[in-house]
Formats: C-alpha cells, sequence, structure tokens
C-alpha cells in the first residue's frame, strides 16, 4: 500500500509540474520578455542581469562579465542606430521538464529599423525556473540559429526533437 501510494504521488507530482500554464503565469512570462527587452532598450544592465538565466551568467564569467558583454551589444546597436520599430510577445508554449527546471519558449517578433534598411525577427526567449521556485529567468532563443547544440547543454533533458518557434531574420525594406 505506502508503494503504491508513493508511485501515485510521483506521478501527481510529475503531470502537475508539467501542466499547462494559467493565463495568469503565461501573462507574467509575457510581460518578462517584455521588461526584459526594455532593458536592453534602456541599458538597465542590473535589470538584465537579474533577469538571465543563472547558467548563463555563470557562462560568460559571473554578473560583472554579463553587464559588460551587455554593454558592449547596447553600445553597438546605438553606434549602427538600431532602433526597435515594434515588439510583439506571443503565447508562451507548455512548459516541459528537464532536470531540476521548467523551460518554456515565449515567441517575440520585432521589427527593427537600421539607417534606411528595416528587418523583421521572429525569435524567442527561453523561460527557465526550477521547479521548486516561481521566479522565472531568461536566455534569447536567437543564439540558437548559429549554435542549436546550446539548447541542450542548458537543458540536457529536454528531448532532442524538441519543436522551437520560428528563429529567423529577414529584410522588410
Amino acid at each position: 500500500m505506502k508503494k503504491t501510494t508513493l508511485l501515485l504521488l510521483g506521478f501527481w507530482w510529475s503531470v502537475a509540474a508539467a501542466a499547462p500554464f494559467g493565463a495568469d503565469e503565461e501573462q507574467v512570462l509575457i510581460d518578462k520578455v517584455k521588461v526584459l527587452q526594455n532593458a536592453y532598450e534602456k541599458g538597465d544592465l542590473d535589470s538584465i542581469a537579474t533577469m538571465t538565466f543563472e547558467p548563463v551568467i555563470a557562462q560568460v564569467g559571473g554578473v560583472d562579465a554579463l553587464k559588460k558583454v551587455s554593454q558592449q551589444v547596447i553600445d553597438q546597436a546605438k553606434r549602427m542606430g538600431v532602433v526597435t520599430e515594434n515588439l510583439e510577445v506571443g503565447k508562451p508554449t507548455p512548459p516541459l521538464e528537464s532536470g531540476e527546471y521548467l523551460v518554456t519558449f515565449v515567441p517575440k517578433t520585432s521589427t527593427v529599423k537600421m539607417g534606411d534598411k528595416r528587418a523583421k525577427s521572429s525569435s524567442f526567449m527561453i523561460g527557465a525556473r526550477r521547479k521548486d521556485q516561481t521566479e522565472w529567468k531568461f536566455m534569447d532563443g536567437a543564439g540558437l540559429r548559429k549554435n542549436p547544440q546550446l539548447l541542450h547543454s542548458f537543458f540536457p533533458d529536454l528531448p532532442k526533437d524538441v519543436a522551437l518557434p520560428p528563429n529567423e531574420v529577414r529584410l522588410i525594406q
């Protein structure tokens, strides 16, 4: 009887942990992605660091290194005259389990202008949180265009054939 109860509780937990998001949590994820995008546009390095997935911070060498790299990206975009004209954040995918994490993909589409050229970027943010916590942290999925293996280096327990949102950039003018 004890084994059966433990098995049922274990099964219930695994199902509950990967249950679809409610509308409230979906909106929280959408809003957080918008806040993070806004932090890049304003150069708010503290917010960027606070919202970045911790293993990414570790990989770049810590918070100070992340802030330095983020500042370089922001400065380069300013030098190139990159301006975000529009940002649309879509509905997060249902959460997937990967070891101690829940993972979701939050699609985003942005239109950017650089001089007399415009581009449309379809990409996504990867949201992750420990199963025993509520705070979502993020990493940009755009880096997977050239390095798709990065996803499984951070989340080795994700299915190898996990479906990802579109991840492309195209000129529109």
